[in-house]
């Protein structure tokens, strides 16, 4: 299945989550009708001192190439990836007695486990990852309160070990905030 890439200057550099997840968004669109749910994910790069959204799809959108993506079994690339650290738990409420889902943050000395899990879980197996970065991100939508997000950017060599789920997570993303630039791998080149 062949994928579409484009990388776009940022206009507004440093701008929050909601402003990129829009200019994303614009970029896909373009003035195209009929577009349902988000076909693509994007992740915010710095170049050579100037911030790009690499926006990837499925479909051909303005300004995109195609590109193959050829990785099979076995083979060990090198990836960087944005992710959000949550974990969903499951507690039981104690006044109904009813199970009530909440999202927790993952403790600092866990975080190198549960991202390795996440990548295992889209058909890699992790050989060496490293924790970049961690920055707490705001961003929020007019009329509602702001939000804010921590933002662990961890680099991993992987070795391929299914290929179907690991073009799913490569095309479709991985954890949560896809919409607002998180969980989007990007090939490192040696």
């Amino acid at each position: 299945m062949p994928i579409h890439e484009a990388l776009m200057p940022v206009v507004r550099a440093g701008s929050d989550l909601n402003q990129h997840h829009k200019a994303a968004w614009r970029i896909f669109a373009c003035g195209r009708e009929g577009i349902e749910g988000r076909n693509f994910i994007f992740t915010i790069r710095d170049l050579g001192g100037q911030q790009y959204l690499h926006i990837r799809a499925t479909e051909p959108f303005p300004g995109s190439r195609e590109r193959a993506l050829d990785i099979q079994e076995g083979e060990a690339i090198t990836i960087r990836i944005k992710l959000n650290p949550l974990r969903t738990v499951t507690e039981t409420n104690e006044k109904t007695g009813l199970p009530v889902k909440h999202r927790r943050l993952v403790p600092k000395e866990q975080r190198n486990d549960w991202a390795t899990d996440m990548l295992e879980r889209r058909g890699m197996s992790v050989e060496t990852l490293e924790l970049l970065d961690e920055n707490v991100t705001r961003w929020g939508k007019p009329g509602y309160r702001d939000m804010s997000s921590l933002v662990s950017e961890f680099k991993a060599t992987v070795t391929v070990s299914d290929p179907a789920l690991f073009h799913e997570a490569w095309v479709g993303g991985i954890g949560r905030r896809k919409g607002y630039g998180l969980g989007m791998m990007v090939r490192v080149k040696q």
